[in-house]
């Protein structure tokens, strides 16, 4: 997952693109937050024309061939995998390339991952907080997907950033009360490199929320690439 260091004389080739799985439970808000985040990176991308220094994104749809750089401006590129169904949007955000994939439920994940071989950067768990009944499933997943469930042979993300996205947190909620969400998901243990929990009353583009998300993405991916280049 390291990039190219430039070489003296000769162009330096396109950064390589980060994937970034998201998953909750099913109704959570996944997919609409991905929309969210897609439009949150176009607008921040605007001011600066988008390109390396900017923000942007292309939609990779469904379906298709194994994840592949193209050759667009600022290294944008579409893309997908075949036949699983899962939704990936390329985010180029600061200059880093964003593989955004929303694989949607855990098991659908660890099928997907084991088929192509892929590894992620990063996880953003999508919580959905007017739904408490939903939090036990949720914790279990979390638990599954750091620590790992050695029966099932289940895919387990170590030292890896977590981006704990509290959707549909009531209006008016202070910041701090992400606490206690982390705290009934038991999440503040996990093996993970870093943990964040960001509220987000609504999944829109324009919500501080999501580009608090974007923003604290984007630095703990930049973090681990730098950390895999001096390892």
């Amino acid at each position: 997952m390291g990039a190219c260091m430039p070489t003296m004389g000769k162009p330096q080739a396109p950064p390589a693109a980060s994937s970034v799985v998201l998953l909750g439970r099913p109704g959570a808000g996944c997919t609409s937050l991905l929309q969210a985040l897609a439009v949150a990176a176009e607008s921040s991308g605007k001011g600066s024309g988008g390109g390396a220094d900017g923000c942007g994104f292309v939609d990779g749809g469904h379906g298709g061939a194994a994840p592949r750089t193209g050759k667009g401006h600022g290294g944008k590129a579409s893309a997908a995998i075949d036949g699983s169904g899962v939704t990936i949007r390329r985010l180029t955000v600061g200059g880093l390339l964003l593989d955004m994939m929303d694989v949607g439920a855990l098991d659908q994940m660890h099928a997907v991952f084991r088929k192509n071989g892929l590894s992620a950067t990063a996880v953003i768990y999508t919580l959905d907080a007017s739904s408490p009944a939903t939090f036990a499933a949720a914790a279990t997943d979390l638990r599954r997907l750091f620590i790992g469930d050695r029966a099932a042979k289940t895919t387990i993300f170590p030292d890896v950033p977590l981006v704990l996205a509290i959707n549909r947190i009531p209006s008016g909620a202070p910041r701090q009360a992400t606490g206690e969400y982390v705290r009934r998901l038991r999440v503040d243990d996990l093996p993970v490199r870093a943990l964040h929990a960001v509220a987000i009353e609504s999944v829109s583009g324009q919500h501080p929320g999501v580009h608090r998300t974007l923003a604290v993405l984007a630095a703990e991916v930049r973090r681990a690439r730098e950390s895999s280049l001096v390892t």
